[in-house]
């Protein structure tokens, strides 16, 4: 792509040879002509603010944002070619700070659709106390946070030793004892009888908060103990 960029860089100032005067103050007429030519929209003198501003623009309102800096990008990494192959046209080095603005753009545009997907699933809530809106963990929110923390740890607990949980819900309740078994089976605990489940890593601690977490404290035991037999 770069080797077929450069041939049509060479056309272009084979048909306006002033636009590739090395002469300084001949920059502005070669930018016009890079803009009425069918190079795409690639700008090779746009000053940092140009580039800050544009990528901030694709930020706010690119539906396609990956693939729209991307194509940012593309044109920053041509520019980068242009200048190594014509080093008088190139003037302030700034590219770690566009890619840097590039990154943080992208961040930016991420948190808020992580935002939205967590309103969506209603793990977080606002609230507005006058001009402040206070944003609120929902107990789902919790739920979901205590059940990552069990995913995330790794001890174990010594040879025999268990954390045992044991259940009795009500078919009345929200909570269904088949989507509990499920979510035991995902903490990596194995049915010891029938409704009494064991995991050997040493999660007891975080199985109560998430047991408090979804209201089910009072149908669940949650302990550890050794297995004699």
């Amino acid at each position: 792509m770069l080797g077929d960029f450069c041939l049509r860089l060479h056309a272009l100032k084979r048909e306006n040879k002033r636009c590739y005067d090395n002469d300084a103050s001949n920059r502005l007429s070669l930018l016009r002509c890079g803009r009425n030519n069918p190079i795409a929209s690639f700008h090779p003198f746009m000053t940092k603010q140009e580039w800050i501003a544009r990528i901030e623009f694709l930020a706010k309102t690119s539906k396609n944002l990956t693939g729209d800096l991307l194509s940012a990008l593309g044109e920053f990494m041509s520019r980068a070619q242009f200048s190594y192959m014509h080093p008088s046209f190139m003037g302030d080095p700034f590219g770690p700070e566009i890619l840097a603005e590039i990154r943080e753009a992208q961040l930016r545009r991420e948190i808020k659709e992580r935002a939205r997907y967590l309103r969506r699933k209603k793990y977080v809530e606002h609230q507005r106390k006058g001009d402040t809106i206070i944003a609120k963990i929902t107990d789902d929110g919790l739920a979901s946070i205590f059940e990552q923390d069990i995913c995330k740890v790794e001890q174990r607990l010594p040879d025999g030793e268990y954390v045992v949980v044991a259940f009795d819900i009500p078919e009345d309740t929200k909570l269904t004892r088949q989507l509990f078994r499920r979510r035991l089976k995902t903490f990596g605990f194995e049915q010891h009888q029938l409704s009494v489940w064991i995991c050997q890593r040493d999660v007891a601690e975080e199985v109560v908060r998430w047991v408090q977490a979804i209201g089910a404290q009072r149908w669940v035991s949650v302990f550890r103990a050794r297995l004699m037999t």
